[in-house]
């Protein structure tokens, strides 16, 4: 586990920042009944995310729209995460192999980190949130190490085994440590710990952004792939087996595991292109996992990370003009170039290589953008038709019709 004001964007990063508040469904659960306060709600999942009522009884699968109540328990699984919104006015990102517990009362908020079985590793990480908070009453985080106590701020509280980390990315939090000892008031930019053998918490260097990668949203480079990190032996079948691993990974926000498997691909028969349009992606994201790249030559400013990602993106191309994910790695850097243009003939180039609603709605989106919506009407239309399956293709298609109104 390496890992809209637009949480991306706040961490340095600058893409297309996608809401996390997706449209929901308004399934409920048969439990949602013993709920008679609800003091949240489930705006976001991927992967196996699961509830249970007051701290007891069985794990349930969560959908969007379940809602919270004063005691619950959630969790997510291995490539899993979630978004939680919490009254009044507060927003909980879980990372994959969490679990917290839900403590609201009329003038406090509490989130604490709990074991919860196999869905928690047991070594050397136990969790990760990040959190959102602007409403003006008490709001704390609770760990077996270090309790933190804000008032209107975004920080990350990383839950490791020997110790918890508080990182402060705007306002100001106060760590103190579970079993006494001398506390610290951390400010934007700030990190600290407690944890075993220490007495009272520790000042650690600057925040790094690099710890909330796994907050940010990756835009998909094809269809969607099969949740999980499958174990690619058939040697005619690996490049496509390994992009699928990135594509999960990414979904997840596993950027760890995406680069592991980024890597795998390059060595692989025809999968050195898609891995480069993967890293350039990633690049625009500023986050860079190549083994070469030392910390001093790391893209430092917006402007490079451009200039890297549009490196990479124009040698995916240079490699494979066959490979749909190089153009459209191409298209997204145009695009955060300001070149739209540029952007949507990328996307044409990826679609006439893969015509599915996938990349349909990619040109889609860059109509819009343009002001084209007559045009995007239409490929949002046949985005639909030719892959009724794929959602990016309706979503489109909505905005297409709000647009029109």
């Amino acid at each position: 586990m390496a890992h809209d004001k637009c949480i991306a964007r706040r961490a340095g990063r600058e893409l297309l920042c996608v809401a996390f508040f997706a449209l929901a469904t308004s399934t409920t659960h048969a439990a949602d009944a013993t709920c008679t306060t609800e003091v949240g709600r489930i705006v976001s999942r991927h992967g196996t995310v699961e509830f249970r009522r007051g701290a007891g009884g069985e794990w349930q699968p969560a959908k969007l729209e379940t809602k919270l109540c004063d005691g619950d328990d959630i969790r997510t699984a291995k490539l899993a995460r979630a978004a939680l919104f919490i009254r009044p006015e507060n927003i909980v990102r879980l990372d994959q192999g969490t679990a917290v517990r839900l403590r609201v009362t009329a003038t406090e908020t509490l989130v604490e980190f709990i074991a919860a079985g196999e869905q928690v590793a047991a070594d050397p990480d136990c969790g990760a949130a990040y959190f959102i908070s602007r409403f003006p009453r008490r709001f704390g985080v609770k760990t077996r190490y270090v309790n933190a106590d804000i008032d209107g701020t975004e920080f990350l509280v990383r839950n490791e085994c020997s110790r918890s980390v508080v990182a402060v990315y705007e306002g100001r939090v106060r760590a103190s440590p579970a079993d006494g000892g001398d506390t610290l008031m951390l400010a934007a930019g700030e990190a600290g710990a407690a944890g075993t053998g220490v007495r009272g918490a520790i000042r650690l260097p600057v925040a790094s952004t690099d710890q909330v990668q796994w907050v940010i949203h990756y835009p998909r480079s094809a269809r969607g792939a099969a949740p999980g990190i499958a174990t690619c032996t058939d040697a005619e079948e690996a490049a496509a087996c390994e992009s699928a691993n990135v594509e999960s990974a990414l979904a997840a926000g596993a950027t760890h595991d995406a680069f592991a498997a980024i890597d795998r691909l390059a060595t692989t028969s025809g999968g050195a292109s898609t891995a480069k349009a993967f890293r350039a992606l990633l690049a625009l994201q500023g986050v860079d996992g190549a083994a070469s790249t030392a910390a001093a030559d790391a893209p430092r400013d917006e402007r490079e990370r451009r200039a890297r990602a549009a490196a990479l993106a124009a040698e995916a191309v240079a490699l494979d003009a066959s490979n749909p994910r190089g153009w459209l790695a191409t298209s997204y850097v145009r695009q955060a170039q300001l070149d739209l243009e540029g952007a949507l003939g990328a996307a044409h180039e990826a679609a006439k290589l893969a015509p599915d609603g996938f990349h349909r709605a990619r040109i889609a989106e860059l109509q819009l953008a343009l002001g084209e919506v007559r045009a995007a009407h239409g490929t949002a239309s046949s985005a639909v038709f030719i892959s009724p399956d794929e959602p990016r293709a309706h979503q489109m298609l909505g905005f297409a019709l709000l647009a029109n109104q």
